[in-house]
């Protein structure tokens, strides 16, 4: 059942699925949560991405499917045509789907770009590194969840060498992971020095 949506997936993100660990682990997340979002979406209960409830698990599914999808390559904009993908998949069984297209296409088009608008640990870590200067490299990053190749490496290796940060888990950054407020201020609070209030 699976098997259309993991095509559709290889696809667009030009990666295979079995290239790896964290490869097939991504295409199962993306492809497990989008369906997921999609027969929610396909409702007739209109469940919507929200900060409560349903609402909230929905906003949780489709996010969690954004972040492994930018860790495998896929762009912004990538959820509608995969969705499109499961409801040609699904719609003979569940006409409901193919009824409501258009509203799940558009929710979660909408959700996707409000999820791209919030900044990640990943993104965090270039801005306090360029405005320390960008110093030189440090010891080589130590979480695992890091690439060596990542636009946001060196400046992670900065962060842990200065004490800026330790990570999510052990030996874990979780660079695609979004920044709340009390993150980004305890980043800032930290590279300023620690001063006291």
């Amino acid at each position: 059942l699976f098997a259309p949506l993991m095509d559709a997936i290889e696809g667009s993100s030009g990666k295979a699925r079995d290239e790896g660990p964290e490869a097939a682990r991504a295409f199962r997340v993306i492809a497990d949560h989008l369906r997921s979002s999609v027969f929610i979406l396909g409702d007739e209960q209109g469940v919507v991405p929200g900060n409560l409830g349903q609402g909230y698990v929905l906003r949780r599914l489709i996010r969690r499917a954004v972040r492994y999808g930018k860790q495998i390559g896929l762009t912004e904009g990538f959820l509608p045509p995969l969705a499109g993908s499961v409801i040609e998949n699904y719609r003979h069984a569940y006409p409901e789907l193919e009824a409501n297209r258009e509203r799940i296409l558009g929710e979660l088009a909408e959700e996707e770009t409000r999820f791209e608008k919030t900044l990640t640990r990943g993104e965090v870590a270039p801005f306090l590194w360029r405005r320390a200067g960008r110093p030189p490299r440090a010891a080589s990053v130590r979480f695992d969840d890091v690439p060596r190749g990542a636009f946001f490496a060196d400046a992670v290796a900065w962060m842990s060498a200065e004490g800026l940060t330790t990570g999510t888990a052990p030996g874990r950054f979780s660079p695609y992971a979004p920044v709340d407020r009390a993150q980004a201020t305890t980043f800032l609070w930290r590279e300023a020095g620690r001063p006291s209030p």
